[in-house]
């Protein structure tokens, strides 16, 4: 399935705008892997989360984009 989200071609002569998302993994080195690759990108703010629970409440304290879960 392909995904509606394409950064890419998202903000094309729009100011630039950062991706604020969720990531709910329970596999550490997924977990890792996921933010080692996106700390390299400026227009990515990732916040990870452990359990469910974790990230449910992550998804309450800030304004968010996308949720990304279990790889």
């Amino acid at each position: 399935m392909r995904s509606t989200f394409d950064n890419r071609t998202a903000g094309k002569g729009l100011e630039s705008k950062v991706v604020t998302a969720v990531y709910i993994e329970t596999d550490h080195v997924n977990a890792l892997l996921m933010q080692r690759l996106l700390s390299e990108r400026t227009d990515y703010a990732l916040h990870p989360a452990a359990s469910g629970n974790d990230g449910l409440r992550a998804c309450e304290q800030v304004k968010l984009d996308l949720v990304l879960t279990e790889m």
